[in-house]
């Protein structure tokens, strides 16, 4: 229990460093794991797998042009990189997990009046998020049946992640699929249930805030395999873009020393501010 008395967080409650080179990731690493398992060696470079596909959802072209720039680049640097996807691995299925255990353990911390409230006023927000809000305050009915089916899914699903990465590959996606946009702010917070009534353009099409924002990232929380992310390139406007390079569970010096072999091959993201100094 947590000093307030209140159940703790199980899942999705993490934070993972942040830093300018994969390098520096790799200091923070050895410091966090302690000394590295005896006999350890780097191993041979993945197979670099790659989707832009989150079961419906685009990605706006900044991102795409920048991820196949980037996977052009890889393959002519001499990486395997493949189009390709774990069979059965449904993204609209694991993003209701995460949104089912999400929603179950975050409502254990509210009041059920609260809860409550926030179904009762969040309908139409949920209308508007149908891959993300509309799952959590779906959750927020707090059934124990429902969660512990959620809990399977994610086992089921990790599975499947589990199998796909197992021949020595990493897989790249995108991190969200909108490229970086003016900060807006919620049109609405009832009862922390927050709204963002106007939706952003994803290729000329309206895609509700949070949907645009977590489609990608959802599922790779719940699943729980380590991700680096890495900057791809610019996007019009000349803010980085980025992806996230997913690799097998307990394969962290792994990741982090391709995430660095990929880097190399890329041209230098410099933050538009410091460059014009």
């Amino acid at each position: 229990m947590m000093a307030n008395g209140a159940a703790p967080l199980k899942h999705f409650a993490r934070i993972g460093p942040i830093a300018r080179q994969p390098e520096d990731l790799g200091l923070i690493w050895e410091h966090m794991r302690g000394p590295a398992p005896e006999g350890e060696s780097p191993a041979a470079p993945p197979k670099l797998l790659w989707s832009m596909d989150s079961g419906g959802l685009e990605v706006c072209k900044d991102i795409s042009e920048c991820m196949r720039t980037a996977l052009r680049g890889w393959h002519r640097a001499g990486f395997q990189v493949a189009q390709a996807a774990p069979e059965g691995f449904d993204f609209s299925r694991a993003r209701r997990a995460f949104g089912e255990i999400m929603g179950y353990e975050t409502g254990a911390l509210m009041p059920a009046s609260s809860r409550f409230l926030a179904r009762l006023f969040g309908r139409a927000s949920a209308r508007r998020s149908p891959e993300f809000l509309a799952n959590v305050l779906q959750s927020y009915r707090h059934s124990q049946k429902r969660y512990d089916l959620a809990l399977t899914e994610k086992h089921v699903l990790s599975a499947a992640l589990d199998a796909f990465l197992a021949d020595n590959a990493v897989w790249l996606l995108p991190v969200t699929a909108v490229s970086a946009f003016k900060h807006l702010q919620p049109t609405r917070d009832q009862n922390g249930v927050r709204d963002y009534a106007d939706p952003l353009l994803i290729n000329g099409k309206p895609v509700n805030y949070f949907d645009a924002l977590t489609s990608f990232v959802t599922p790779i929380s719940l699943t729980g395999h380590p991700v680096v992310t890495l900057p791809l390139g610019l996007d019009r406007n000349g803010l980085p873009v980025g992806g996230q390079l997913i690799g097998a569970k307990g394969s962290e010096a792994q990741l982090l020393r391709t995430a660095r072999l990929l880097q190399d091959e890329l041209q230098a993201v410099v933050c538009p501010l410091l460059a014009q100094r």
